[in-house]
């Protein structure tokens, strides 16, 4: 399997290419946004989205508690605290994570440590077994 069989993480690659607070901020305030309604029914999987913008923010020496403190006050309170919390966090490395960091011909770049291949195995074989449904995890 070559690097392109793996899903590139589009936000927290612009804020790495970018090096900037600013577009950090906004790319995790979009994430956090975006998937509110999954993270809502399970905040695991937003745990592992987040990772890598807590990872980012590392990388361009942004503050990551402050990072996500702010972005906490702009999540629903069910999760605010669990954003808060994870922004806390010191144990946020990539291969724990399902994330790598890599690198392609316009800079470095996020991307997720499992392949479309290995997802997609992984999400049949949890509907066989009759943990998820025939809709879910089809995004």
């Amino acid at each position: 399997m070559g690097v392109a069989d793996y899903p590139v993480r589009e936000g927290p690659t612009r804020a790495l290419r970018s090096g900037s607070r600013e577009v950090l901020a906004a790319e995790l305030a979009r994430e956090l946004s975006e998937g509110q309604a999954d993270w809502l029914r399970d905040w695991r999987d937003m745990l592992m989205a987040l990772a890598p913008y807590h990872h980012c923010a590392r990388q361009i020496e942004v503050d990551v508690r402050e990072l996500f403190a702010d972005a906490a006050a702009a999540t629903p309170p069910e999760l605010a605290g669990v954003v808060r919390r994870f922004g806390e966090r010191t144990d946020i490395l990539p291969p724990s994570w399902d994330f790598a960091l890599d690198r392609d011909a316009d800079g470095p770049l996020y991307r997720s440590a499992t392949s479309f291949e290995e997802t997609s195995a992984i999400l049949a074989g949890l509907r066989d077994a009759g943990f998820m449904r025939e809709d879910e995890g089809r995004g």
